[in-house]
């Protein structure tokens, strides 16, 4: 092992440009499930990462920001 990947430390959450179906669905308080219905549905974007959905960064914070502003 090279000691460049040896040095390498995990990226801060913040850093991260996208998340998991399930990570996304326990930040935003939804589940699995209705993350799933809303990328079906063409409401949230998402790619596939082999068998994972990876919902990006930006669209959570979007999502996270208007239903705050909408309570």
């Amino acid at each position: 092992m090279s000691a460049d990947i040896a040095a390498r430390q995990p990226m801060a959450p913040d850093d991260r440009v996208a998340y998991s179906l399930g990570e996304a669905a326990v930040m935003l308080g939804k589940s699995p499930r209705t993350l799933k219905r809303l990328y079906l549905a063409g409401e949230m974007p998402a790619r596939r990462l082999g068998r994972s959905l990876m919902i990006p960064a930006s669209w959570l914070a979007e999502f996270a920001s208007q239903a705050g502003s909408a309570a």
